[in-house]
């Protein structure tokens, strides 16, 4: 490209190679708060297969403060600046499938009625939407902060996918 007709997108100025996409404070904390309640969560995991008493407590704090974080919290977790109208979508669309996928293992380790139900309804869900952001991905990939946004959304659906799946495996 020539030096007379270059577009603003293509000058190094706009968007150097090395920089890294800045977060706030705030999206800092939630990231950081996020893993509190999946600790709690995995200590009441172990407390119950121990056979300690008030397994069942920690579980279900630990379960219920992280499905609550993902649900409310969903859009600041993915560091990304300022966020496009199909990323917010997407994030509010995972932080509920997140948040359910949390609530749906809190039920079957703790045998509630509905278990079978719900499980097969949250790992669809899952996969489509797993699915989806690997599509949105392809698409976006000489983007970095969109790119950033959609590795981190297909990661933590890689992970709650396979927490899921293990979970139907064992307790059926």
């Amino acid at each position: 490209m020539s030096k007379n007709n270059q577009e603003p997108l293509d000058l190094e100025e706009v968007f150097p190679p090395e920089r890294e996409v800045s977060i706030t404070p705030l999206q800092r904390f939630v990231q950081n708060l996020e893993i509190i309640p999946l600790i709690i969560l995995a200590i009441g995991l172990g407390m119950k297969y121990i056979g300690m008493t008030y397994s069942s407590e920690v579980l279900i704090i630990g379960g219920t403060t992280s499905a609550i974080l993902y649900i409310a919290f969903s859009w600041l977790m993915f560091r990304v600046r300022k966020y496009k109208s199909l990323e917010v979508i997407l994030s509010i669309l995972c932080g509920l499938a997140f948040g359910a996928g949390i609530i749906v293992i809190l039920f079957r380790l703790e045998s509630w009625e509905k278990s079978e139900e719900l499980l097969p309804i949250v790992i669809t869900v899952m996969v489509g939407l797993l699915f989806a952001s690997i599509g949105l991905f392809t698409f976006h990939l000489k983007d970095k902060r969109a790119s950033l946004f959609y590795r981190n959304i297909i990661s933590r659906l890689l992970i709650f996918t396979v927490l899921l799946l293990y979970f139907s495996r064992l307790y059926f």
